[in-house]
């Protein structure tokens, strides 16, 4: 873990988000402005979604959002991290945390969707014990079964 970074949950204001998805839309795969409204999936995230940061200073540098609404799994809408703090263990520490507290709900699962090309994010997410659960033309499904699995 880098000692600059502090790691926080649900601090976060739309503002914050939507500044960080934006220096961040370059590096998705298929850039998320071209998918959502960045300023309406920010307000969304902050009203729907349990957030785990990653803050250095006053600046969210990673973003982990999960909807823990459904009754038996959990959804990661986005994990996010600006480039110059990727490769720093800055998302697996965000998964870490989120999996921890899911562990604590009850829900059986967490999922979460791929671009079937994004090979980066698919092998993250296998090294964090995430399974295919199905796939389409575009994108996979993976999933966690929850209670039972560690980082």
């Amino acid at each position: 873990m880098n000692s600059s970074v502090t790691y926080l949950t649900n601090t976060s204001i739309p503002n914050d988000i939507e500044m960080h998805l934006r220096l961040c839309d370059e590096e998705f795969l298929n850039r998320l402005s071209s998918k959502v409204d960045i300023h309406g999936y920010a307000q969304k995230i902050v009203d729907l979604a349990y957030r785990f940061e990653a803050w250095e200073l006053n600046k969210l540098i990673g973003l982990l959002a999960v909807y823990c609404n459904g009754q038996e799994h959990a959804f990661i809408t986005n994990i996010s991290v600006l480039p110059a703090w990727q490769g720093k263990h800055v998302a697996r520490e965000l998964m870490q945390s989120c999996i921890q507290y899911l562990n604590t709900t009850g829900l059986m699962s967490v999922q979460l969707s791929v671009d079937k090309e994004n090979l980066r994010a698919i092998t993250f997410y296998k090294k964090c014990n995430f399974e295919i659960a199905q796939t389409d033309d575009l994108e996979i499904m993976m999933r966690l079964r929850l209670g039972i699995t560690q980082l």
